[in-house]
């Protein structure tokens, strides 16, 4: 059993990486129930800082290791996940970060 890209075997090999996470600030007990049952509040719960999900790709060394060496990475982010605070986690593991666009709704 896997979860995030650790089973899909494209080390080094992915020249675009989307990625739209659950990025809602939920209690850990709502995203746990959300996940467990398979809900569509799964799609959106992204625990405490809602970004549960991101934060173990980013500590796992997963999207540096999946991209390959002029790879992209694209990110959904809301202002409550700290886009600051991720683009420097990003920067730490050595990806080259940046803002492409900034929408308020």
């Amino acid at each position: 059993m896997t979860s995030t890209l650790e089973g899909m075997r494209v080390k080094g090999a992915v020249d675009l990486l989307l990625f739209n996470p659950p990025y809602v600030v939920t209690s850990d007990e709502e995203e746990l129930v959300a996940q467990q049952h398979a809900s569509i509040e799964g799609s959106w719960a992204g625990g405490l800082y809602g970004t549960r999900l991101l934060q173990k790709l980013i500590d796992d060394g997963l999207i540096e290791e999946t991209l390959n060496s002029q790879g992209r990475f694209y990110l959904v982010a809301i202002k409550q996940n700290d886009p600051e605070g991720l683009m420097k986690q990003l920067q730490k593991r050595g990806l080259d970060v940046e803002v492409s666009n900034v929408y308020l709704i």
